[in-house]
Parts: C-alpha cells; structure tokens; sequence
C-alpha cells in the first residue's frame, strides 16, 4: 500500500518510560507553581501584618501624646523633652557635619511621607481587588491540585 505524503509513524522504544518522565516533570512544575503561590500568600500575609504594626504603633503614639499632655505638670516634662532634644539636635548636627549632611534631610523626607498617609477610598478599593486577585489564585491553586492528583494516579499505574 502506498502511504499519503503526510503520514508519517515514528516507534518508541520505551514508551512507558518516557511517558513517565513527562509525567514527573510536569508533576515537578505543578509543584513549583504551587509552591509560587504560598510564596505569594505569605508575602501578602507579611504585608498585612507590616500594615497592621505601623497602624497599632500609630495609634500608641497618639495614645502617648494624650496621655502626656493630660498629666499635671506638663509644662515641665515639655521643656524637659525640649532640653533633650535640643542637646540630641547638636549632637547630630556635628556628626552629620562630619559624615553626610545630606542623610538628615533623607531621612525627614521619608518620617514625613511615612507619617502623612491617611486611609481613604483607594484603600478600599485595593482591597477588594486584592480579595479578587487572591481568589483567582485559589481556583488556579485547586486546579493545580486536580492535575497533581490525576497525574500521580497514572504514575501510580505504571508501578
């Protein structure tokens, strides 16, 4: 019989092997994805905590502030502090003179852009886009879950 021009057979030899090694690298990715996405989950767990910290040593701050300004004899602990801080500015000042002037300045520019972020609706909004994005990731995580299962039952048959 003649064969079509586009017909072509090609025999492998160990077929079962081959098909086994597939098999476990693509089982080895499936792995790795998974293991991106816990990655992930921790990373954005840490961000939420992070958040969660600067949020409550806020919130201390201003409970001190309070709380000192109600203390009798505040006057004297204002100018106490102010006697502290004027001996740490002078002392800081010389320093910085004699390393990096410019660290100062850096550094009040990062407390103040720290210190000026206020909730508003963008963070709202984050967060139900975020809450999309992490069930998107989910599914995509249970999929992966329903390939690792059906390829380590066709593993388990070769065996």
């Amino acid at each position: 019989m003649a064969a079509k021009k586009n017909d072509y057979y090609v025999h492998v030899p160990e077929a079962n092997v081959l098909l086994k090694s597939i098999l476990f690298s693509s089982k080895k990715v499936i792995e790795s994805s998974q293991s991106y996405y816990k990655t992930l989950e921790i990373r954005r767990e840490k961000t939420k905590l992070f958040k969660q910290l600067h949020d409550e040593v806020k919130e201390l701050l201003q409970f001190s502030t309070k709380f000192e300004n109600s203390l009798p004899y505040r006057e004297l602990i204002i100018a106490h502090k102010r006697k502290l801080s004027s001996k740490k500015s002078t002392e800081a000042k010389s320093s910085e003179n004699s390393t990096n002037p410019k660290k100062s300045s850096a550094k009040k520019k990062i407390l103040t852009s720290t210190s000026s972020s206020t909730p508003s609706k963008k963070s709202s909004s984050k967060s139900v886009v975020e809450n999309e994005q992490q069930s998107k990731e989910e599914r995509e995580i249970s999929k992966l879950n329903e390939l690792l299962a059906g390829i380590e039952e066709k593993l388990n048959s070769f065996d």
